[in-house]
């Protein structure tokens, strides 16, 4: 037999297609993987995201009222501000 009969292409467009079909599942899985892992990583850093917003938010109010107030004491104590500015 020659090695380009008709009995060997065939068997090799065989094993082509079989490699194929698993380069195909192969590629597959490793795409939907990856897509799960972005997307676990998407919604986790949400999660983390809103949570310091949360914070932040927590924190701007307090600054609010911590300025409010030394605004206030300003205001009624204008020359202690300026003694404890210049004793430091």
């Amino acid at each position: 037999m020659n090695r380009f009969t008709a009995e060997e292409k065939s068997n090799h467009s065989k094993n082509s297609a079989a490699g194929a079909k698993r380069r195909r599942f192969m590629w597959i899985v490793f795409v939907a993987v990856f897509f799960g892992w972005a997307g676990y990583t998407y919604f986790d850093q949400s999660a983390v995201i809103a949570d310091k917003g949360e914070e932040l938010a927590k924190k701007q109010e307090t600054s609010e009222v911590v300025i409010a107030s030394l605004t206030q004491l300003n205001m009624n104590y204008p020359d202690l501000m300026m003694t404890s500015i210049l004793a430091n």
